[in-house]
This record gives structure tokens, sequence and C-alpha cells, in this order.
């Protein structure tokens, strides 16, 4: 008598009888067979189906970004900003659960969408206040300078980026280890440094009065949060706690610098 145990358990033999010289029926066979490439051909053009179905839908995607001009952008991330803002007003729960990031919440609770959606995040008034006016006069001549495609790229990276280091700094930081953190500071730093380095001698006016050079102003930002994040924890001196996150600040301008170096090297029509 034939033994087909291993083949039957795969599904492919297991109707199949053995005839009376102890051989299978290849008639007995046909059918199963058949059963089996008709399942087959099915899931594959299912597959098929769903992968050219989201072939569409990011084809679809790009072409709206592609569409979409730079204000309209802009505008967009000061939307989410101040709708965020709202929401710590009617669920702060919520918002505290969702729209910070902090190392319990990544480790722990992997809450890993956090490390993007605390960049949307405000408690304080002022503090959207002066992210959102950063967002707008830096961030609304990069888009214009890279187009709004890349633009929402640096800034969504230099956020997410700028998050995943300054969380790691609060972990190992005794007195920051419990800590939260918000802001779209990392990521409006990656706009300010584009500026600084597409146009090192034009001139800005700090708080709309003192005009300086963007070569100045932008050492001027870099050296106070160098200073701020070495002296709440590196270069030998003690820990301390802050409430500013100097690391994600200087993380997201390093974003904002290797765009530009990135696409410098490359011919566009800005340079």
């Amino acid at each position: 008598m034939l033994l087909v145990g291993n083949i039957t358990r795969r599904g492919v033999l297991s109707s199949a009888r053995p005839s009376t010289h102890g051989r299978c029926n290849l008639f007995d066979l046909a059918g199963p067979i058949a059963t089996r490439a008709s399942h087959q051909l099915k899931r594959s053009v299912g597959r098929s189906i769903g992968q050219r179905q989201q072939c569409r839908q990011m084809s679809g995607l790009t072409r709206f970004l592609g569409n979409v001009d730079s204000t309209s952008v802009i505008y967009g991330l000061i939307g989410a900003n101040c709708g965020v803002f709202l929401l710590w007003k009617t669920s702060p729960y919520f918002a505290l659960k969702h729209f910070t990031c902090s190392p319990d919440g990544i480790v722990r609770n992997h809450r890993y969408h956090t490390l993007l959606t605390c960049t949307f995040s405000h408690v304080d008034i002022w503090h959207l206040a002066v992210n959102m006016l950063g967002l707008f006069y830096f961030g609304g001549q990069a888009a214009i300078d890279m187009g709004p495609r890349r633009f929402l790229g640096m800034y969504l990276a230099a956020g997410a980026v700028s998050s995943i280091a300054q969380t790691y700094r609060d972990s190992i930081n005794p007195y920051t280890r419990n800590s939260v953190l918000l802001g779209a500071s990392g990521a409006v730093n990656s706009a300010i440094m584009w500026g600084v380095l597409c146009r090192p001698t034009s001139t800005v006016l700090i708080w709309g009065l003192v005009p300086v050079p963007m070569a100045l102003f932008g050492f001027f930002i870099m050296f106070q949060d160098l200073w701020g994040a070495v002296s709440t924890g590196g270069g030998g001196m003690p820990f301390r706690s802050s409430q500013i996150g100097y690391t994600s600040h200087l993380v997201g301008a390093g974003v904002g610098a290797a765009t530009w170096v990135a696409l410098r090297r490359a011919p566009r029509r800005f340079f």
C-alpha cells in the first residue's frame, strides 16, 4: 500500500486512494491538485490587486503633496499645532498620553508614535507663539526654497530624530528621567539652520527690533543651545534639571544642516 502521510499533511493528496496494484490513480489526484492551484491563483491575484491599490494610494498621496503649495503646508502645520494646543484644554489626559514623549512611555508602554506627535504639542501659549512665528518666517522661506514636499520631510524628520535624541538624553539623566517632552522647537530649528546656511548675509530682526546678520543669529542660537546642553548634563559638569530640551534643538538644527548639504550637492534651482 502507498503511504502519503507527509504529503497529505499539506493537503495535496488528501483524497487520493491507492489502486489495487498499490499505486495512486492519477484521475483521483486531479481534483485536489486543481483545487489547490485555484486557491493559489486566487491568493496571488488578491495580493497583486492589493499591491496595485497600495501603489495607487501612494501615487495619489504623492500627487497630492506635489500639488500642495508652500503656504498651505505652513498653514497646515500651524493649524495642527494650534489644534493640539486646544486638545490640551479639552482632553488633557489624552494629550498627555499621546502628545508627549518620555523614556517611560517609549520603553514600557511602547508609544512610539509620540516621538512624532509630541512635535505638535504645546501647553504654554508663549511656547506655541514663539515656535509658530519661527515656523511661519523661517519655515515659509525654506518651503519655498526646497519645495513643500521636501520641506515637510525635513520638518517631520527633524521632529522625530530630535525627540529620539532628547528622550535618550533624559533617560540617562536622573533629574529628567521622569520628565515628558513636547514642542516643535527641534523641527523649527531645522528650518532656521536651513535659512542660516542658505542666506548667511541676510538680515533678521530679533523680536522685530534688532537687525543682525543671519550667520550671527544662527551662531547665537547654536551657542545658547550648546551651552545649555553641556550645563545640564555633559562636559564633566554635574547633571541638573532643565525645562528646555537643548539636545533636541541641536539635533533638529543638525537635520537642517544635513538637508542643506544633501540638496546642495545635487543641482537645484535655488542654488
